[in-house]
């Protein structure tokens, strides 16, 4: 929230409030496409995944490109052709990026570990940075990533989900650790099963 004045003097009462959009992620990919004088997928591609060694993700178009292995369930049953979401290269930079929860943990790792071949190490820091306030409780939004803190760890997370699939990413990036939790079901329950996680790896000494 901020207060500005008009040029009457006017005190005019400014209400910042966070509202997710995948239209500004699109908008922010034909930024990107523009800049650098390549197609968004490619850039991605050539700046993201093959510096990770992420051989196994790309763009899928609905027919060409790395098509998911998995098909997409709901209620236990596979969503039929008409069922599932198409795939469309317009929103490429939102969605669509095929991968794997190997080549996922090697960008977790990579980003962990602050791999200058990807970003500088101002940038990665940036990244965590919070942007704004959101309506869950005490989780901030920084770069793309949900932050807030939980035993007096940072954490960082994003969540995403496309008609039958839903993943969860959480890192914590001062002990380096991270999980990746990809599912083909739309009621997953994602979270608790990344808690659960989280309290074994911890219990069992590997964290």
């Amino acid at each position: 929230m901020s207060v500005l004045k008009s040029n009457q003097e006017k005190q005019v009462l400014i209400l910042w409030r966070l509202q997710y959009s995948d239209t500004g992620f699109n908008l922010l990919g034909a930024v990107v496409s523009a800049v650098s004088g390549m197609p968004f997928d490619q850039y991605v591609e050539q700046h993201i995944l093959e510096p990770s060694h992420m051989r196994h993700s790309g763009y899928y178009d609905g027919q060409q490109g790395i098509a998911p292995s998995a098909q997409p369930t709901y209620q236990g049953k596979v969503l039929t052709q008409t069922q599932q979401r198409p795939f469309d290269p317009g929103f490429y930079p939102s969605e669509g990026l095929v991968s794997s929860a190997e080549d996922l943990g090697l960008w977790l790792s990579a980003t962990l570990n602050q791999d200058d071949s990807i970003l500088t190490a101002p940038s990665y820091a940036e990244m965590l940075q919070p942007r704004a306030d959101t309506p869950w409780g005490d989780i901030q939004v920084a770069l793309a990533w949900q932050v807030y803190k939980k035993d007096d760890r940072i954490v960082a997370q994003h969540l995403g989900s496309l008609r039958g699939y839903k993943s969860l990413l959480i890192s914590y990036p001062q002990e380096r650790n991270g999980i990746v939790l990809l599912t083909n079901a739309a009621e997953a329950p994602r979270f608790e099963i990344a808690e659960k996680l989280t309290q074994a790896l911890r219990s069992s000494g590997v964290w």
